[in-house]
């Protein structure tokens, strides 16, 4: 009887503990993201499976003076306003951090620091806001650039 009381309150916990906390290994991390990038929600949020469906996101979970407000910013300097606001949700939320199937369908796009995700998801809202092209290779290669100068600032 203590072995069925035991098994009834270790094994939920056993099976709960497998994507608690941060993983202790490659094996354990590679797990936990491909896991992760199944999911089409992390923690009760909805993810986006691309960027067009993470800008609709974005669109239908703001209202229409939000929207304005933000397509009327210079871009600029909206993600640099944005950051610690919509950036952080965006990181958050959308799990840019451990991974979530939209950073990986953007891998292929070659950006993969969280940060610089939620730049390019934040530039091309507002672009599609304010109706222009979305122009998405050379905002990749401004984002890598400026990814690589910070690399390189940190070196000195």
């Amino acid at each position: 009887m203590r072995i069925f009381f035991w098994l009834i309150v270790c094994l939920p916990t056993t099976l709960l503990a497998q994507f608690s906390g941060p993983p202790n290994n490659a094996a354990q991390y590679e797990e936990q993201y491909q896991w992760r990038i199944r999911q089409t929600q992390l923690q009760g949020v909805y993810i986006p499976k691309d960027l067009p469906e993470a800008i609709r996101e974005l669109s239908r979970l703001s209202d229409a003076q939000s929207r304005e407000s933000f397509a009327s910013a210079p871009e600029e300097d909206i993600y640099r306003e944005l950051f610690h606001g919509l950036g952080r949700w965006i990181r958050l939320n959308w799990g840019f951090n451990g991974g979530s199937r939209l950073t990986a369908a953007l891998a292929p796009l070659g950006i993969n620091h969280p940060d610089d995700l939620a730049q390019l998801i934040v530039v091309v809202w507002h672009r599609e806001l304010n109706g222009k092209a979305h122009e998405l290779p050379e905002l990749v290669d401004m984002i890598k650039e400026k990814r690589r100068q910070l690399y390189l600032e940190s070196l000195d």
